[in-house]
Parts: structure tokens; C-alpha cells; sequence
């Protein structure tokens, strides 16, 4: 992807997430743009490409900015270190150490994390597409922000309970601005509904018919584009199914995409009512 084109999808994910404060910018010493999604003065996300990944995006956490040396940032790797395995399933994606981008994609990763001390990555995420050569400005500008959104909001997950790490200063930006809109939406809705008295049932349909639509189906479809039991490949009918209960999950379950599967209509009436039930290698009824 040349600087040209690069320049205009970085100017168009800057727009799409504008109502999180993102800024284009250049990047200090090199004539390359990024998008930043500020938290406070000194931290925020990052988002860009990379010569090495030409046909992926990169997605970072970073703590003091652009600061060399940062202990913050240090200490957050130091953390984040400890809790791999917590980490690469919050992400589904493995965590990659001591190995060059270059080399990582070349051994067909499509997604891989990396957690560094560096002033301008920090903790970060490439994520590769099919196939940019043939795709418009538009697609890959929406692909950029979609991924760039489920990033944010599970490593919000994550850092809510890692705030002391994090500076206090415009702290209410880092609790509310950095959950994707749509799913802090969602959540919204519910909560009101449920304040309401709906009844139980009631409730968990609304819930299903909103969220199966959102980023939580979403985030499937990148794994499978077909009912998991029986095939059907039309995506405009398949369900984004709770493996977990709904009502019984906590917030990061709700939206968590390693609770979840895509079913057919049918298949998802069943497995609802509990007359399907699925182990890691087979399915009875």
C-alpha cells in the first residue's frame, strides 16, 4: 500500500472515530501518518501500518507517547507479561516474542500480539486482511475502524482493573470514550429495559436481536461464515449465539467472541432451549 493511498484511509478511520477525539498525525522523524486516539495527555491508542506487514494494520496501547524510558510503561509490560494466556484469549491471537513482523507474517499468522516497551507500539496487534489489492479506500478504511473498535474495547476490558497504571489526568475519557459506542449502547438499552420490568424472556430476545447484529457477531463471522452445525452459509440469517447463557454471563462474556458461535435459525432455536448440546468434538441431541 503506497504512502498516497495510505494517507487517505488514515484520514477516513480518523473521521469514522472522531467521536472518540482521534488525530491524524504524522509520526515524529518519518513522513508516515497515524491515528491517534487520545486517553489523556500522555496515553492512547495507535493506529498505523507497517512496511513489514503491508497487507495488515497495526493496533497499539502505548503509555507515555513518543516518551523514551517511560517506567509506566515498563511496569504495564512487566504486568501484562505475567498474564499471557488471560491476555491472548481476551484476543484470540497469540502473543509473539522475539521475532521480526516480517517474519511472523511470511509464517501465515493472520493475527499476533506483541507487548514491548517501545514509545510508539507499546502493547500492540497486527491484524492482516484477505486482500486490500482489491479492495476500495472505503473498504479498508471501514475494516481499519472495525478493528481498531474491538481492539479498544477489549483491552478496556482488560485495563479497568490495571488503573493504577494509568495516568489520572482526563481519566473519565478513559472509562467511557474508549468502549466502542455501539456495544456501550447495547449495554445501555438493556440495562434499561431490564430497570423497566420486562419480562425475562422478552428481555433476552431483544438483547439477542440487537447484539447478534452488532460487533459481537461480527467478531465471529471472523472466524466462520457458516452455521457451525450444519453449514448454512447465508449471513444475513446466521445467529450470533450465547454458548454461555446471556443471563448468566458477566459483561465481558456478553461480548466475548470465544463465547460465542453461529448458528442457523433453526439450530439456534434448539440449542437454546437446550435440546442441542456441544462439547470441543461433537454435538448430540
Amino acid at each position: 500500500m503506497n504512502d498516497k493511498r495510505q494517507l487517505v484511509i488514515m484520514e477516513g478511520v480518523r473521521q469514522g472515530l472522531a467521536p472518540k477525539g482521534a488525530l491524524l498525525e504524522k509520526r515524529p522523524k518519518e513522513n508516515k501518518f497515524r491515528v491517534r486516539i487520545p486517553i489523556n495527555d500522555k496515553d492512547g491508542y495507535l493506529v498505523d501500518f507497517s512496511s513489514k506487514v503491508p497487507d495488515g494494520v497495526r493496533i497499539s496501547f502505548v503509555l507515555d507517547i513518543d516518551i523514551k524510558n517511560s517506567p509506566r510503561r515498563a511496569a504495564l509490560q512487566e504486568k501484562m507479561m505475567n498474564e499471557e494466556e488471560h491476555i491472548e484469549k481476551l484476543f484470540s491471537a497469540p502473543i509473539i516474542k522475539r521475532k521480526d513482523d516480517a517474519e511472523v507474517r511470511k509464517e501465515g499468522f493472520r493475527k499476533w500480539i506483541k507487548i514491548g516497551k517501545h514509545r510508539r507500539m507499546g502493547f500492540f496487534q497486527f491484524i492482516r486482511s484477505l486482500d486490500w489489492t482489491k479492495a476500495t479506500d472505503d473498504e479498508v478504511t471501514t475494516e481499519v475502524i472495525y478493528h481498531t473498535e474491538f481492539f479498544i474495547n477489549n483491552l478496556s476490558t482488560y485495563l479497568n482493573g490495571q488503573r493504577e497504571y494509568i495516568s489520572q489526568e482526563k481519566d473519565a475519557a478513559f472509562t467511557q470514550d474508549s468502549i466502542s459506542h455501539e456495544e456501550n449502547h447495547n449495554l445501555n438499552f438493556i440495562n434499561q429495559m431490564e430497570e423497566k420490568h420486562i419480562q425475562e424472556t422478552e428481555i433476552e430476545l431483544i438483547q439477542k436481536a440487537r447484539i447478534g447484529q452488532s460487533q459481537f457477531k461480527q467478531s465471529l463471522l471472523l472466524r466462520e461464515r457458516t452455521c457451525q452445525l450444519c453449514g448454512m452459509p447465508d449471513e444475513r440469517f446466521l445467529i450470533a449465539s450465547h454458548i454461555k447463557p446471556w443471563k448468566v454471563s458477566s459483561n465481558y462474556e456478553k461480548l466475548d467472541p470465544n463465547n460465542g458461535l453461529l448458528l442457523c435459525p433453526n439450530h439456534d432455536a434448539l440449542f437454546d432451549k437446550g435440546y442441542i448440546t456441544i462439547s470441543d468434538s461433537e454435538y448430540s441431541h
